[in-house]
């Protein structure tokens, strides 16, 4: 039987690379479209402040306080999104791509983080783990926000 601390430290890793790989999605996206650099590097930004949210549950997991729901299918749902977030990475990085395919594709990652209600799979009864998902589903649904609103612009 798995360690249900070290499951959830685990899912607390993923979710915190995820955070991360967004955020340097945000800044070559910066990097490539100057016109737009604020409106990435702002993101990028925010994108740091989720990873910071997620470290600050590590304490309540080690307690024992946080812990995940379901690790097994948490881990395969996030190792699978993980790798296809790579993959929109290189693609990024590796073509010279329009900015309204990039605006589609940052949207498309944000959105499956929402849909997949991955911010969710962690349980435990106190404030700091309601207030953390709050605060990354209200930032990435604003994310989606602005993204939206600049595809349409487009």
């Amino acid at each position: 039987m798995t360690d249900p601390i070290q499951e959830s430290l685990a899912i607390l890793h993923k979710l915190i690379q995820h955070e991360e790989n967004m955020g340097a999605v945000y800044h070559e996206c910066a990097r490539q479209f100057s016109a737009h650099e604020n409106f990435w590097q702002q993101i990028a930004m925010e994108e740091r402040q989720h990873v910071q949210i997620l470290q600050n549950l590590r304490p309540e997991i080690e307690a024992g306080s946080i812990r995940v729901a379901n690790g097994v299918k948490a881990m395969e749902s996030l190792r699978m999104f993980l790798d296809y977030q790579r993959q929109q990475y290189k693609v990024l990085t590796h073509n010279s791509l329009p900015l309204k395919t990039v605006v589609l594709m940052a949207l498309d990652l944000e959105d499956s983080m929402v849909e997949k209600r991955f911010y969710g799979y962690f349980t435990g009864g106190v404030p700091s783990l309601t207030q953390a998902t709050e605060a990354l589903t209200s930032g990435t649904l604003a994310h989606i926000a602005r993204l939206t609103t600049l595809k349409e612009s487009l």
